[in-house]
C-alpha cells in the first residue's frame, strides 16, 4: 500500500510537471503570437477593462503595456459609449452559422497618450463567456484619403455643373446671336437680289455680285454657328418625312453647280434609277449634309471636278439602303490629319483657315447630324489628288405609294 501511494503521488507530480511544461509552452506560443501579430491586439474582460495588449496596440496608443493595463476601454474612444460594445456578441443574431466563433466589425476613432485621434478598423471576438479580443488595424491614411476623394469628387461635381451652365449659356447665347445676325443679314440679301434686278452699269453689277457672294458666305457662317448651338444643346430634332431622294440630290447639286461653274470645274451627278420616288427621312438635314460636302468640294478644288453619287446598294420589304458619295480632285487631306477636321473648329491646318476661310464647323456639323440619323461619315483622300466623303443611309418606304 505504502509503494502503491508512493508511486500514485510520483505520478501526479509528474502529470503536473508535464501539465506546468504545456503551459509554459503555451504561453510562449501566445505571448509569440501576439507580439509578432501585424495588428494591434486588445484583450478585455465583460467589465470593459483591459486583460492584456500586444506592442503594436501600444504603438497605435502611445502608451506602455502597463498603462493600458490600467485603463477601460472608455478611456481610449473619442466619444463615449453608453452600451456594452460587445452587446452584440452576446445575442444569438449575430452567430454565423458557419462559424464557431462569434465576431463584430466597426471602424471607430480612437484616442492617442497625446490627446490625438485616428481610425481604428476593429475586429472583435468573443473568446469566453467574459473574455473579447479586438484585432486593431490603423486606417487613418485610408479615411483621409476616402475624405479627400469625397472632396475632390464634390468639387468636380460642383464644376461639371458650373461648366455645364457655363456651356448652356454659350450655347444659348450663340443660338441668339445668329438669329439677331440672319434677320438683317436676310434684309441684306433680299434688297442686294432687288437691286440686281435694276438698271446698273457693269461696275456697278460687279459690286452687287461682291455684295451677295460675301452675304451669301456671311449667312452660310451664321447657319453652322446656329446648328452648332442647337448640337450643343441638344436642339437638333431629326425628322422623317416623305421625301423625294432624286429631286432632293439634284436641288443639292444645282446650289452648289454654279459656284462650280464659276472656278472652270466639271460637275456630275448620279442617282440610281431603282430608288423609289418617295422615302420617309429627314430631308432637310439630309440635304444640309449633302449641300455642305458639295460646298466643301467645290471650295478646296481648283482643277478637275466635284461629283455626287446616290445608290441603293441594300432594299427590304420596309427599307433600303442608299449610298452617298461626294468627291472631288481638290487638295486632299494628309493621313495624319483626317481625324481633325471632324473636330469643332477645327481645319486640316491653319494655312486653309487663312486661305479659304470657313469656321471649321461644317463638317463638325456633318458628322453630328449622321450620327443622330443613325448613319457615319467616311473619308478616302490623297493629298493632291482629291477626296471622297461616303456615307450609307437607310431610309423607310413610303408604304402608301410604293409597291
Amino acid at each position: 500500500m505504502m509503494n502503491f501511494q508512493i508511486n500514485k503521488r510520483k505520478e501526479t507530480e509528474r502529470s503536473l510537471r508535464i501539465n506546468r511544461e504545456e503551459l509554459k509552452k503555451s504561453e510562449k506560443r501566445y505571448r509569440s503570437y501576439m507580439e509578432n501579430a501585424p495588428l494591434g491586439i486588445f484583450i478585455a474582460d465583460s467589465s470593459l477593462s483591459y486583460l492584456d495588449v500586444n506592442s503594436v496596440a501600444c504603438q497605435m496608443t502611445g502608451y506602455s503595456r502597463d498603462e493600458l493595463l490600467q485603463m477601460t476601454i472608455q478611456d481610449l474612444l473619442s466619444s463615449k459609449i453608453s452600451v456594452n460594445p460587445f452587446e452584440e456578441l452576446n445575442h444569438e443574431h449575430s452567430v454565423d452559422k458557419n462559424q464557431t466563433v462569434l465576431s463584430i466589425q466597426k471602424e471607430t476613432p480612437l484616442l492617442k497618450k497625446d490627446g490625438s485621434e485616428f481610425y481604428a478598423l476593429l475586429r472583435t471576438v468573443k473568446l469566453s463567456q467574459n473574455t473579447y479580443m479586438a484585432f486593431c488595424l490603423d486606417i487613418t491614411k485610408r479615411k483621409q484619403m476616402e475624405k479627400e476623394l469625397k472632396l475632390t469628387n464634390e468639387n468636380l461635381t460642383i464644376e461639371k455643373k458650373l461648366a455645364e451652365a457655363s456651356n448652356q449659356a454659350k450655347s444659348e447665347f450663340l443660338a441668339n446671336m445668329s438669329h439677331e445676325l440672319r434677320t438683317p443679314l436676310n434684309g441684306i440679301l433680299g434688297f442686294t437680289n432687288l437691286l440686281k434686278d435694276t438698271t446698273l452699269s457693269p461696275e456697278q453689277q460687279s459690286y452687287v455680285e461682291d455684295v451677295l457672294f460675301s452675304s451669301h458666305n456671311l449667312l452660310n457662317i451664321i447657319e453652322d454657328i446656329l446648328d452648332f448651338s442647337k448640337i450643343e444643346a441638344g436642339a437638333l430634332v431629326i425628322e422623317h418625312t416623305q421625301t423625294n431622294i432624286k429631286t432632293l440630290v439634284e436641288n443639292a447639286y444645282r446650289m452648289t453647280k454654279y459656284k462650280a461653274g464659276k472656278k472652270g470645274l466639271k460637275t456630275e451627278i448620279f442617282v440610281d434609277d431603282s430608288i423609289p420616288s418617295c422615302v420617309m427621312t429627314d430631308s432637310y438635314h439630309l440635304s444640309q449634309v449633302l449641300v455642305n460636302l458639295l460646298s466643301n468640294a467645290v471650295k478646296f478644288t481648283e482643277q478637275g471636278g466635284i461629283a455626287i453619287h446616290c445608290q441603293q446598294i441594300r432594299s427590304t420589304n420596309k427599307d433600303l439602303t442608299l449610298r452617298f458619295a461626294v468627291s472631288d480632285t481638290g487638295i486632299g487631306i494628309k493621313d495624319d490629319e483626317q481625324t481633325k477636321i471632324f473636330e469643332y473648329f477645327t481645319q486640316a491646318d491653319s494655312s486653309i483657315t487663312r486661305k479659304y476661310g470657313g469656321t471649321g464647323l461644317g463638317l463638325t456639323i456633318v458628322d453630328k447630324i449622321l450620327e443622330m440619323m443613325h448613319s457615319q461619315i467616311k473619308l478616302e483622300s490623297v493629298i493632291n489628288q482629291g477626296s471622297t466623303f461616303s456615307f450609307e443611309l437607310i431610309v423607310q418606304r413610303c408604304q402608301s405609294l410604293n409597291p
